[in-house]
């Protein structure tokens, strides 16, 4: 079984749904392969997913850093190197070097240009990578937690740096690799997606639930969360042109109804299958 998806305690299962496994689809052998065994699809590129997740891992750490110097490009660099496997053959470090420092001189920018990163009131860092779990079931042999990571969180540029009270928009950036082309097709499949759903849900879960938390704090009740896709559009091609970055061509929006529609649909008949299974 995957231990990274579920784990064993007090004599209960206690199973993590990842927000971007329920995405998918609501086939449940899917679901059921990915998160407790943690098999792929057959014929899925697994050079290319690993390639990815080595890029995505580097813009999440650049992002990260403070300040915009020479150490801060190694490190991320140096941390997206170690999670690639070493055996990859057109997708290797010298590529990922190739992407990374496109991004520095160029992809940052694409969303610098329109967005500030939200702050962190207390260290100013940028808030990226942050992590939820919002306790969905629980029984005496079983437990359920909606997880996931949300990559960042950005503000428009007319709020300034670091806002202090609620703020009327509150945006959600979620980076994606792929070897796609940045279509109207490509970018339509997020109009509906349930992935950035549950990340819109569980921000105003957890301001709900800490209101006098630095999030709390921020997204008050009349608060529109948005989202926007970051493409890497990534090539094989050993030149310059490694990858292609864009912004998705508008903000995605998730009103309260859309949002508890289509988490509960979803997210109840996983609950109830996996219940089954357990059980």
């Amino acid at each position: 079984m995957n231990p990274t998806c579920w784990s064993e305690k007090d004599g209960k299962f206690v199973v993590m749904l990842n927000a971007s496994a329920l995405s998918n689809g609501d086939c449940f052998a899917r679901l059921l392969f990915t998160t407790f065994f943690g098999l792929n699809a057959v014929g899925q590129d697994t050079e290319r997913m690993d390639f990815g997740s080595s890029v995505h891992k580097f813009i999440e750490r650049y992002n990260a850093r403070g300040v915009n110097e020479e150490p801060r490009f190694m490190e991320s660099v140096s941390e997206a190197l170690k999670i690639l496997p070493k055996d990859q053959d057109k997708l290797n470090d010298e590529h990922l070097a190739k992407v990374c420092f496109a991004y520095q001189t160029r992809g940052a920018a694409v969303i610098g240009d329109k967005f500030l990163p939200l702050r962190h009131p207390m260290t100013g860092l940028p808030l990226t990578e942050q992590k939820f779990a919002i306790p969905l079931y629980e029984d005496d042999k079983l437990c359920i937690l909606l997880m996931g990571t949300i990559d960042s969180l950005y503000i428009p540029r007319s709020l300034g740096p670091t806002p202090t009270g609620p703020v009327h928009t509150l945006i959600i950036g979620d980076i994606k690799t792929t070897s796609k082309q940045p279509n109207d097709y490509y970018w339509s499949a997020y109009e509906s997606s349930l992935q950035l759903s549950i990340y819109a849900y569980a921000l105003k879960y957890h301001a709900n639930k800490f209101p006098d938390g630095w999030l709390g704090k921020l997204i008050g009740p009349d608060t529109e969360i948005q989202a926007f896709i970051f493409g890497c559009f990534l090539s094989t091609a050993q030149n310059k042109d490694a990858v292609t970055f864009a912004l998705s061509p508008r903000l995605y929006s998730f009103g309260k109804e859309f949002m508890e529609e289509m988490i509960l649909e979803t997210i109840t008949h996983a609950i109830e299958k996996l219940v089954d299974y357990v059980h």
